[in-house]
């Protein structure tokens, strides 16, 4: 999980396709909380697993309209609530599969951009969806990437 290496404000399931969700995060978890004493034998600043479970958080799940957004997730509100915390630091999603949660973010709160940044591995090419592709390039442009 890395929870040693930086702050984790939230964990988001935003399934574009496929089965993912909150329960499968909530499952690595519980395998995390069972190698947790171990791990805090290497090394300390590991976050503890009820921590985790009361951050993590059910995203957009399924195809999102061609807009690019459709309605705010526990995910989204998320990303809004966190990149509006009082901090000179900025705020780091990063994202392994959908974008859907963070397109809804920056709709329902344009001014978290400026202190807003995006990683992502891969965005999710299907059909149905190409604003979600425009989308990310928006977001990457905005965000210098």
């Amino acid at each position: 999980m890395y929870s040693e290496k930086f702050l984790i404000e939230g964990l988001v399931s935003s399934p574009s396709y496929g089965d993912g969700s909150k329960g499968k995060i909530l499952r690595m978890i519980d395998l995390y909380q069972k190698d947790l004493p171990k791990l805090k034998k290497h090394r300390s600043g590991f976050a503890e697993s009820d921590f985790l479970r009361s951050v993590t958080k059910q995203g957009y799940r399924g195809n999102v309209s061609f807009k690019g957004y459709s309605n705010t997730t526990e995910g989204s509100y998320l990303i809004v609530k966190s990149a509006r915390k009082k901090s000179t630091e900025p705020l780091w999603v990063l994202c392994w599969g959908g974008l859907e949660d963070l397109a809804q973010a920056l709709h329902d709160a344009p001014e978290i951009q400026k202190k807003s940044r995006y990683i992502g591995s891969e965005v999710p090419i299907r059909s149905g969806v190409p604003t979600v592709m425009h989308t990310s390039l928006q977001i990457s442009q905005i965000f210098g990437l």
